[in-house]
C-alpha cells in the first residue's frame, strides 16, 4: 500500500482522484517527463541511460512529497541522460 501522498505505486484512477487539479487527470510525473523531453528534444540519448539508484530515489521522493507542486523548477536539477 503506497504511503499517504505517494505518487508512485497508485493505479492511474486513484492518482487522478487524489490530484484532480492535474491537467486532464495526467499524473504530474508524466507531465514532468513530457516537458523534459520537449525542452531537450534535440538531445541525443534522452532517457536512454537509467539514473543511479540514489538519483532515482531522490526523484521518487521529489514527486511523492508533493515538492513537484511547490518547486517545479527543481526538476531541472535531475539529469535526463
Amino acid at each position: 500500500m503506497p504511503r499517504e501522498g505517494a505518487v508512485f505505486g497508485l493505479p492511474p484512477a486513484q492518482l487522478a482522484a487524489r490530484y484532480p487539479a492535474m491537467e486532464g487527470g495526467v499524473p504530474a510525473v508524466l507531465w514532468a517527463c513530457a516537458e523534459a523531453i520537449l525542452a531537450d528534444v534535440g538531445a541525443e540519448g534522452l532517457f536512454r541511460v537509467a539514473p543511479g539508484m540514489q538519483e532515482a530515489k531522490q526523484l521518487k521522493a521529489y514527486f511523492d512529497s508533493g515538492e513537484h507542486a511547490r518547486d517545479p523548477a527543481r526538476l531541472r536539477t535531475f539529469s535526463v541522460h
